[in-house]
């Protein structure tokens, strides 16, 4: 008896296979079309009379290094079906080449424009001079089709595209389109599509602001600032008054692509949806301990997107990795927490980024915190270990006088013993430990050493949670019998995990209801 799937589910695998929005260097989805379509005859008969398939895939990167007689037998195979086209353009051709990537790019903008239905394309080198000539004029006619337009050229071309004539992107018709990314618009810009855009990615300008008075619609904004670091410093003298507030409901998502005073201002005057995300990314996030105007300023947005320092504040969240943290916080009486996210792009964060975000989280009220989420990687506290000597770590955890659950990893516990002292109490309500699962077997010993410090100071843990635990370690009967000799109640893993030599794929041991 012969395996078969059935045709509409392998039509959905090959669907999957052609999304193009995941793409990278090492996963392409034009390759994996093609590469499926030579499996066997069946495969090849289904892909290759699909036209939808094909259209999904107009693979810049690869095509523009691509035999002419394939760029059209690919275009030939999309039949009349709307275009998605991504990729990258360089300057490794001359433009006046008829089979460079850029005479490639330009003439699939020229005679399939009209059924363009997603454009995402990075510009390299001087192919951004393309702007100037007939790529603009080429980009000024109507979109009927247009759903997505992302333009990224790299961050030190912002010269080159200041004096592009775009005053008529797509003649002011663009019906369908929702998602734009483009790195200088000209301003003031007044377009009817603008009102339907869910995403947007801009330079943070005092013109984006127009925009987003148009935008009411928006989910997702992003500002690029690694332009403006490179070429000048920002004016911040255009902006509008302070109390001017523009009311974004629905968005959910801002990104930061590096900061600047204007993005700080941008983010005055919005006001964005209860639960939206605030995104940090920087190439180097070790710029920005004081005096750096960075870190000050990324210190005030922090501060400012999640209430305010004065804001009295119930929950807190901090996990701290080797190259990105995140903080949330919630007031009291909220729904939803405000959370912020950063990521370097390039550099290992270090202990020093660390104590400058404990010394920003130290502006809030902390004294008002009944439930704390902390988890900090081994390598940031091993190098903290090390310079105990600074005081704003004992400062900072002794100034969670309220706290009675606190949820860390095995790590962090073992920092806090040795950050104890009688004399200034960390924790000194703390009632309930939530432990974050663990691979290290010694992790056993510092719960328990930490049950055991708190108990002999009068700080008695009353529960021990170990619920979202997997690791078999925690499910032991010795452990969990010396947990309970310290008078702690303990709530057991619900599940455990079992790896074996032999067996690579985890096998559940077992799972308490």
């Amino acid at each position: 008896m012969s395996l078969t799937l059935h045709p509409d589910l392998l039509w959905q695998i090959f669907l999957m296979a052609a999304d193009m929005e995941e793409d990278d260097d090492s996963n392409s989805a034009f390759y994996n079309v093609f590469q499926a379509s030579h499996v066997c005859q069946s495969w090849r008969d289904l892909i290759v009379g699909s036209s939808s398939l094909w259209a999904r895939i107009i693979d810049l990167t690869v095509l523009s290094k691509a035999h002419d007689d394939l760029r059209k037998e690919i275009l030939r195979r999309t039949g009349n079906t709307l275009l998605s086209i991504k990729g990258r353009i360089n300057d490794s051709w001359v433009e006046s080449d008829v089979n460079s990537p850029i005479q490639f790019l330009l003439s699939l903008l020229r005679d399939e424009w009209a059924r363009t239905r997603d454009l995402d394309v990075i510009i390299h080198g001087t192919a951004l001079n393309i702007l100037t000539g007939q790529f603009s004029r080429l980009l000024c006619r109507p979109a009927p089709a247009l759903r997505t337009f992302r333009f990224q050229p790299p961050y030190n071309g912002r010269y080159h595209i200041q004096n592009a004539s775009l005053h008529d992107l797509f003649l002011n018709h663009a019906p369908l389109l929702v998602d734009f990314k483009f790195p200088s618009l000209p301003y003031p810009l007044r377009a009817t599509w603008l009102c339907h855009l869910l995403s947007l990615d801009l330079i943070a300008s005092p013109g984006v602001l127009d925009i987003l008075e148009v935008t009411p619609f928006l989910e997702t904004l992003c500002l690029d600032e690694r332009r403006q670091l490179v070429f000048s410093a920002n004016d911040t003298s255009q902006f509008g008054p302070l109390e001017k507030r523009i009311p974004l409901d629905r968005l959910r998502r801002i990104h930061l692509e590096e900061v600047s005073e204007s993005s700080l201002r941008i983010l005055d005057q919005i006001t964005p949806a209860p639960d939206c995300v605030l995104v940090l990314s920087s190439v180097n996030f070790e710029f920005l301990p004081p005096p750096n105007p960075r870190g000050m300023i990324i210190k005030s947005i922090i501060t400012r997107f999640s209430g305010g320092p004065q804001t009295h504040i119930s929950f807190l969240s901090f996990d701290y990795g080797q190259s990105s943290f995140s903080l949330s916080t919630r007031s009291e009486g909220a729904n939803h927490p405000f959370t912020v996210l950063g990521r370097s792009t390039k550099n290992v964060l270090s202990e020093n980024t660390f104590t400058f975000l404990l010394n920003t989280i130290s502006l809030f009220q902390l004294n008002k915190v009944t439930k704390l989420h902390i988890s900090v990687n081994s390598v940031t506290l091993y190098m903290l270990k090390l310079s105990l000597i600074n005081p704003i770590y004992r400062t900072f955890f002794s100034s969670f006088r309220s706290v009675g659950t606190l949820r860390a990893n095995p790590d962090l516990l073992k920092f806090l013993l040795l950050l104890f002292r009688p004399d200034q109490p960390v924790f000194p309500s703390l009632r309930t430990i939530e432990v974050v699962d663990s691979n290290e077997w010694q992790d056993k010993d510092v719960i328990l050493n930490f049950l055991k410090r708190r108990k002999e100071f009068d700080s008695q843990i009353h529960t021990l949670d170990l619920t979202q635990c997997t690791n078999p370690m925690f499910a032991e009967e010795d452990f969990l019998e010396r947990a309970k000799q310290l008078d702690v109640e303990v709530c057991k893993p619900l599940q455990v995990v079992q790896f074996t030599k032999n067996i690579r794929r985890g096998q559940l041991l077992h799972k308490d209801q």
